[in-house]
């Protein structure tokens, strides 16, 4: 029996920028049950999950079905916005459900 693959964490911070200048929100997902020695897809989004992709990539997959994938936004997004990720097992062309977190920033309560 086949497992539905899932995200296990999304991480949207504005707390790795590199360098003056270079303001920007990092992205970071992570999943699992992807078909094992195969890819997944990544597309996170804004404005409810409906909005236009804000970044969108795609990552191995190990042996024991996870996978983990991420990306730098440009400009920043504004400290608790929403951002929504949605993965595929590409070899199966499952999809995960939609899981959300908000940016951090600098300073927010932990």
């Amino acid at each position: 029996m086949s497992t539905r693959p899932r995200i296990v964490d999304v991480d949207a911070g504005n707390d790795a920028t590199p360098g003056p200048g270079h303001h920007g929100t990092s992205l970071g997902v992570e999943g699992e049950g992807f078909t094992p020695g195969g890819e997944a897809r990544f597309v996170v989004t804004g404005a409810g999950g409906g909005g236009r992709p804000l970044a969108q990539g795609s990552a191995a997959v190990n042996e024991k079905g996870f996978a983990q994938w991420s990306a730098m936004v440009r400009p920043a997004l504004a400290c608790g916005d929403s951002v929504f990720a949605v993965g595929t097992d590409v070899s199966s062309g499952t999809k995960t459900e939609e899981a959300s977190t908000e940016v951090f920033c600098p300073g927010d309560p932990v």
